[in-house]
């Protein structure tokens, strides 16, 4: 079973909105209830406390999920510390710039590179990256009472559809796999027009692992869908290694689903 760890506000309402799914076994740290509430993100690392009975019984894959800009962040090395000997990942939600304070920029620039280097290290197994700005851009007029549980629902949805996708056994798969060790991640949509949808402006991709949906009722007259499929793999522009899995679909969503990856550092500016 997948253990998913919420630390903060907004790590916390994901992790709770994927309890509802029978593979995960959920766990919460938030501010004046498993931790004491501090007024900065140092106050947060330095009196972190162990967390040993929360984590009882914790193994294997872990994902925690975190928003870089808050000041709870400070603690999650700390934690991170303590689930050593697990294949821990990271969810990181990166919030826009717009609407923090100088003091939530520079924490959100810090933790989001720390966080790279310990992936680049091998502390971490994947780090995920994900903007909210990008999500917002997918998503339609969002009435703005629900404005964040809107856009937590669509990681949501996004990230448990990815998982069960990886173990799923595909129709059909691409021999070629990943190339190298690419572990700073974030998630794509294609649409039915090919019109590609990022959750993190990620620079210099190395993988794109894409997951097909096929309905022999809506796809099984066109002759040239796995083709068409075949020639997308093959567009290889700036050296990408695309691979490719299809699934049977009995729904009407034509959305395939992107993992992308790089093994390039995504720094951003800390003043």
């Amino acid at each position: 079973m997948i253990t998913l760890i919420g630390l903060g506000n907004t790590g916390c309402k994901l992790v709770t909105a994927l309890s509802q799914y029978e593979q995960y076994k959920t766990i919460t740290i938030d501010s004046g209830k498993e931790i004491k509430e501090y007024k900065t993100p140092e106050e947060y690392e330095n009196k972190c406390p162990s967390f040993k009975k929360l984590f009882k019984g914790v193994t294997g894959e872990i994902f925690v999920f975190l928003s870089a800009s808050g000041n709870i962040s400070g603690a999650s090395l700390r934690i991170l510390e303590q689930l050593k000997g697990n294949k821990i990942n990271v969810v990181c939600i990166h919030s826009d710039p717009i609407t923090l304070s100088s003091v939530g920029i520079l924490q959100q620039n810090l933790v989001s590179n720390v966080l790279q280097e310990y992936t680049r290290s091998g502390l971490l197994e994947n780090l995920y990256l994900i903007d909210n700005s990008k999500i917002e851009e997918i998503m339609d007029d969002i009435p703005l009472d629900q404005y964040w549980d809107k856009i937590n629902e669509v990681i949501c949805y996004v990230f448990h559809t990815i998982m069960c996708l990886k173990r799923t056994k595909p129709m059909l798969e691409s021999s070629q796999k990943e190339e190298g060790i690419s572990n700073i991640r974030t998630f794509a949509l294609m649409d039915d027009k090919g019109s590609i949808s990022k959750f993190y402006n990620l620079q210099h991709v190395k993988n794109e692992s894409y997951f097909y949906s096929y309905s022999k009722e809506r796809d099984g007259k066109n002759k040239n869908f796995l083709k068409d499929i075949k020639t997308k793999m093959a567009d290889n522009e700036g050296g990408t290694n695309r691979t490719f899995k299809i699934f049977e679909n009995y729904t009407r969503d034509k959305t395939t689903y992107i993992e992308i990856s790089t093994h390039i550092l995504q720094y951003v500016k800390v003043d």
